[in-house]
């Protein structure tokens, strides 16, 4: 629980890192992005590899086009780092993201709470951890769905 919550806070470390380095992100806003697609691949890999499992390549083509018409990236991200708690690599991964996805967007208190909100929802998946754990082959697929939405070619 700990580590989702220090993940959590890199959504707001990254405004503090956009806000103190505009310059620094404006010019170097092609590499973020590059190195936010390597980690978004490197993740997906490390989730398909270790729950590997054919539901996982039936969802993956589904929830790719039902996140990338939807834009709740830090759902995705929220999700992601709850299937990852407990594996550190994984959880070190997000947070890299993390940091990286927040710092390309600008602070603005509306869409920071949305975010926020949409980040800590998974969170109450919780209470049926059970059931998650004995279907992770579902949120798994759905999640690398959501990750390889997230892949961005750049401006």
């Amino acid at each position: 629980m700990l580590e989702f919550l220090i993940i959590y806070l890199s959504l707001f470390l990254g405004k503090v890192l956009h806000l103190l380095t505009k310059e620094e992100i404006k010019s170097g806003k092609k590499y973020l992005i590059l190195s936010s697609n390597l980690l978004i691949f490197l993740i997906s890999i490390v989730f398909l590899i270790t729950n590997f499992n054919i539901l996982n390549l039936l969802l993956i083509i589904p929830s790719f086009f039902m996140f990338k018409y939807l834009k709740v990236n830090y759902f995705i991200l929220g999700l992601g780092s709850f299937l990852a708690l407990g594996d550190i690599m994984l959880l070190s991964l997000f947070f890299i993201l993390c940091l990286i996805f927040s710092s390309l967007e600008a602070f603005k208190a509306e869409k920071f709470m949305i975010s926020s909100i949409l980040f800590i929802l998974p969170l109450s998946l919780l209470i049926i951890e059970t059931f998650i754990n004995v279907n992770s082959g579902i949120f798994t697929g759905i999640l690398i769905g959501g990750l390889i939405s997230l892949v961005n070619k750049g401006s």
